[in-house]
């Protein structure tokens, strides 16, 4: 679920790192860029789509994380409600380029096709072809970066912790059954916030990496036309 999270925050990134290459070699205090990274970020939403569309995603979970193992294939991604985004804290430092934030999504709907053959916590077999959609209210990503602008806009050592309000999964085609696809969407809206709460370290291993690499591939783009985020965006594999 949270890999969807990856589009959410492309204008709060890629916002704060275009007004540090704008501002590089400026000599204000170093602390006193944040208003700039947030009119900025106001200007980016303007140009995000609504809805957010990415046309396929494969994902690999790594062997050593123990809460999920498996791949899933999305497609026909599409991720709605990313424009009422909120950003109730944000510092970056020119010394360093380091940024951090906080990021808050109030309501968001994702609608996907799906392929996955994944077990949850060594118990729930998560296999099947269908559609997932799924409702996240009070989404709150925390995180820092590390920017460069060697060679281009980029950020690495990205790392995220995620917490959430409430959540509302209706799936199909899990084990190729209605039936268990009734009770997995009911098992997930008991269990995934107090499942993402115990085991941050593990999810932002899952997550970082794949926020990092889809976010430099927008960052690619921007590098030669920052006007505009793109309407359509199509992901590379994220293999952790």
């Amino acid at each position: 679920m949270l890999r969807f999270l990856v589009c959410a925050f492309f204008a709060l990134l890629g916002g704060a790192v275009i007004a540090s290459n704008q501002i590089y070699d400026s000599n204000k205090d170093p602390y006193a860029f944040e208003g700039l990274i947030n009119e900025t970020i106001e200007g980016i939403r303007d140009d995000l789509p609504e809805p957010i569309v990415i046309e396929n995603l494969t994902i690999t979970v790594p062997e050593d994380i123990d809460i999920l193992t498996g791949s899933a294939d999305l497609s026909n991604l599409e991720i709605s409600g990313v424009k009422a985004f909120q950003v109730p804290a944000l510092s970056f430092t020119l010394v360093g380029m380091r940024l951090n934030f906080t990021f808050v999504l109030p309501s968001l709907n994702i609608n996907t096709d799906y392929w996955g053959d994944l077990v949850l916590l060594d118990l729930v077999p998560i296999y099947g072809d269908g559609k997932a959609n799924i409702h996240l209210e009070d989404l709150e990503i925390v995180g820092s970066a590390q920017a460069s602008l060697s060679g281009g806009i980029s950020v690495s050592g990205l790392r995220i912790q995620v917490y959430l309000g409430a959540s509302t999964f209706d799936i199909h085609g899990a084990l190729d059954n209605e039936d268990f696809s009734a009770i997995l969407s009911e098992l997930l809206n008991d269990a995934v916030t107090s499942l993402i709460d115990n085991h941050q370290e593990a999810i932002s291993n899952i997550v970082s990496p794949i926020v990092e690499e889809l976010l430099n591939a927008i960052l690619a783009g921007a590098n030669t036309d920052t006007t505009a985020a793109p309407a359509r965006a199509t992901a590379p594999v994220a293999k952790v």
